[in-house]
């Protein structure tokens, strides 16, 4: 079968992309200076829309396009949390939170085995990492780091349950 237009230029749509979201920041710096949080966040939409568009062009061949296109999108989130609780540094470790969810959810809509357990490994480190940053007492983050082990063991498990592990990268990378 013949390659679309859209299929063959598929990297126009990045590049146009890429370039609207720089666009974007310099006019923001240069007409609207304090509002850098602003147009950082309309220029990870542009890039996010970019690669999630790449990704509908052909969900297969593309598939490694909604991994930018919805961390693009977790950023986006992370700073509408900025703007509603502020930018202290106290708040840090719910920013690093919203990291862990946005790759939760990004291994929930992935496909492919490898690219699940990449994600969920980065999810487990950025929830792990937001525990121990957070003000919670000791005893507590303790508590909640171990219970965070205790699930991401159980994940590597079930979703790795039944498959041979001889992939030449090692156990985050099962074969289906």
């Amino acid at each position: 079968m013949a390659e679309s237009r859209m299929q063959k230029y598929w990297w126009v749509v990045l590049v146009v992309g890429g370039v609207a979201a720089l666009a974007t920041m310099l006019i923001v710096a240069t007409w609207y200076p304090g509002s850098e949080l602003v147009g950082a966040f309309v220029a990870f939409g542009l890039l996010g829309a970019a690669f999630l568009w790449v990704h509908a062009i052909d969900r297969e061949r593309f598939w490694w396009a909604i991994i930018p296109g919805l961390g693009a999108l977790t950023l986006m989130a992370g700073m509408l949390l900025d703007l509603a609780i502020g930018t202290e540094s106290k708040y840090d470790y719910l920013d690093v939170a919203v990291l862990g969810i946005g790759a939760t959810i990004i291994g929930l809509v992935l496909k492919r085995l490898d690219a699940k357990m990449v994600l969920y490994v980065v999810a487990a480190f950025a929830f792990g990492i937001s525990i121990a940053m957070s003000p919670l007492t000791i005893a507590l983050k303790g508590v909640l780091i171990a219970v965070e082990i205790a699930a991401a063991a159980y994940i590597v498990y079930h979703v790795n349950r039944g498959r041979p592990m001889t992939s030449s990268h090692g156990w985050l990378h099962p074969q289906p």
